[in-house]
Parts: structure tokens; sequence; C-alpha cells
């Protein structure tokens, strides 16, 4: 073997590849072709499911626990206005979670600003009536 061989054994390979062209035919050349096309597409379809199952296990991750007793807690004061008509009430019923006050906890606890409602310490305060 000659140095260029041992340096880049591709090289050989090329001119094994070129020698095997060259003695197929046209139909045979045809036939290759489209062989490579659908073994091209099957990797594509493949490299697609690979990146799909992993953006779907990016939105499954599960959240790590979050520690409450690593945290500083106080006493905070919220006073909000809201235009009623599109939620039932203002305090949580029994029969309907589309009061103020269910969205109000699930973003508190959604953001870890409550552990529980429990143990909230929360009291509420307001007018019932329509200030006539």
């Amino acid at each position: 073997m000659s140095n260029e061989e041992i340096k880049n054994p591709k090289r050989k390979l090329k001119s094994d590849d070129d020698e095997k062209w060259s003695q197929l035919s046209r139909e045979q050349i045809i036939q290759r072709c489209q062989q490579l096309e659908k073994h091209v597409e099957q990797l594509r379809n493949t490299i697609v499911k690979k990146k799909g199952k992993e953006s779907n296990e990016k939105k499954t991750k599960t959240m790590r626990p979050f520690d409450f007793s690593k945290q500083p807690k106080r006493h905070i004061f919220l006073k909000f206005f809201y235009l009623g008509w599109e939620y039932h009430g203002f305090v949580v019923q029994e029969t309907t979670s589309e009061t103020v006050e269910d969205f109000l906890f699930g973003a508190l606890m959604k953001t870890r600003l409550i552990e529980q409602r429990a143990t909230s310490n929360y009291h509420r305060c307001g007018r019932t009536d329509r200030g006539e």
C-alpha cells in the first residue's frame, strides 16, 4: 500500500464505487437511485418521530417538589376588583368551580405563593350588594 492509501482509506472506496457505478446499466442506476430515495425518506421519518418524542417528553416533564419550609413566609393583603359576569360569584361554591376565589386560589397555588388553601390563613371581606 502506498502512503496515500494509508492516510485516507476513503479515497480507495471512492474509486471502487466509481467502478461499480460505471458497470451498471441505466435501468440499474435508476432502480438504485429510487432505493436510495426511499431510504432517505425513511431516515427523515425516523428523525421526525424522534424529534416529536423529544418535544413530548419536555412537555410531560414533572416538576420537582417545592419545599415551602425553605422559603420565608409573611402575611400579605390583596385588594382587587373584577367584572363578575364571567364568574358565578366571588365565594367558592360546591356546585361550580367558576368562581373568583377558585381562580384566585388556583393562581396562588400554581405560582407557589401558598401551599394549601386551608393553611393560608385566608379571610375575605367585601360587598355583596350592588351598591344602590
